[in-house]
């Protein structure tokens, strides 16, 4: 895989593109409408600038969570691979938001190691506990900051973040569905134990990217563990999809059952950087199972979505991130029924946003409108106008 990602990064630098869909131009002015009224309504302006959690905002300021600010650093980086554009046009914006995400940074914390708190810290808030599975997708984000940019801040940040995260591997010797890495960070007085798909999952994404950039073989090791606790705790047997989480419940475990669309999503993107890094094909069947197990559980069997299809029904971010890693694997096995689904529910959110001057937003429902979902139908929609070839780099 270290020549894949080579060969990658000099697409970006040379400004190669091969063919884009034939309707990429149409995703493409759907992303920046959206994009567009995203800076528009939610930014705030300033060193560093600042995002609303929520437009119109309850109160002044209601400054974004770590978690929403993560999808619109994703959607930044997803606006890169538009036709017509290049990384050097999105510069300032991918600049702009490494420094809000430095707000975000605990460099000193009272307890446990250093990593992105949850809320903005002081002086514009006063941050909060650290999740895991949000520090995932920042991994994720900083990785592909740096495979893009060369960014040093992101490199060093994601190399710091898998050490605080392996440092949340449950070590507690316990009878059932021992192992796994926690939702959130266990300091004193929190008494949430869940071990979730998607504490693991994208954490062992971010490692074995890690791994591919480093050949240092800890990552390797790590992700492995990760991935196949998943596997061994969380998978349904009777379909192959995976399940939300465990719960330590006395001597037993409780698992909530829930089968979130982002959750197939990362393991599906895990098994494909398990299949690039070690050549097990095993990995890729698994990846190309999953996905299309997915879309039959979600309604939309061989990409043909029917009109009351679950997956319409998900939360945005959760399909975003979803179909981001079913891209990436159809460049591996070859079934192009996941874009079909993809193309069908990118037409649904078009259909049902909400006009303004500044341009649509997406409310799923009743204002106001989340960042969080604003920033995931950019994504959607940036992602349906990338050059195919380049799907790889959307993980």
């Amino acid at each position: 895989m270290k020549k894949i990602w080579y060969l990658l990064l000099v697409y970006l630098i040379a400004g190669i593109r091969a063919d884009y869909p034939q309707n990429a131009s149409i995703y493409a002015s759907y992303a920046q409408s959206a994009y567009s009224s995203l800076q528009n309504y939610f930014l705030i302006t300033g060193t560093p600038a600042l995002y609303l959690e929520e437009y119109p905002a309850p109160y002044d300021p209601d400054y974004s969570f770590l978690w929403p600010f993560t999808q619109v650093f994703s959607a930044t980086l997803d606006m890169t691979g538009l036709p017509n554009t290049s990384i050097s046009s999105w510069q300032a914006d991918i600049i702009s938001q490494e420094q809000t995400l430095e707000a975000y940074w605990d460099a000193n914390p009272t307890w446990g190691l250093s990593a992105y708190d949850s809320g903005i810290l002081p002086p514009y808030g006063s941050g909060g506990p650290k999740y895991y599975d949000d520090n995932a997708w920042t991994s994720l984000d900083l990785l592909r900051d740096y495979i893009f940019t060369d960014s040093q801040y992101a490199f060093s940040h994601a190399k710091s973040l898998f050490t605080f995260v392996f440092n949340g591997w449950d070590s507690n010797p316990r009878t059932c569905d021992s192992g796994g890495t926690y939702w959130m960070e266990q300091a004193p007085g929190n008494t949430n134990n869940d071990r979730n798909t998607i504490s693991n999952a994208p954490n062992s994404m971010a490692a074995l990217i890690l791994y591919n950039l480093t050949s240092n073989s800890t990552y390797l090791t790590h992700a492995k563990e990760m991935y196949e606790w998943v596997v061994t705790y969380l998978r349904d047997p009777s379909d192959g999809l995976y399940w939300d989480h465990v719960t330590p419940s006395g001597s037993q475990c409780e698992i909530n059952t829930a089968k979130w669309s982002y959750n197939q999503g990362v393991i599906v993107g895990a098994s494909l950087l398990l299949y690039l890094e070690t050549g097990v094909i095993g990995y890729l069947a698994n990846a190309s199972q999953i996905a299309q197990s997915a879309l039959s559980y979600y309604g939309c069997p061989n990409g043909k979505c029917s009109s009351d299809a679950s997956l319409f029904s998900q939360p945005p971010p959760f399909n975003a991130i979803f179909f981001r890693n079913l891209l990436a694997l159809s460049n591996y096995d070859g079934v192009n029924s996941y874009r079909d689904a993809m193309v069908a529910y990118a037409q649904y959110v078009w259909a049902n946003q909400t006009s303004t001057p500044e341009g649509p937003l997406f409310e799923f429902g009743s204002p106001p409108t989340q960042l969080l979902n604003q920033a995931a139908v950019v994504q959607v929609f940036a992602c349906l106008a990338w050059d195919s070839d380049r799907y790889l780099q959307l993980l």
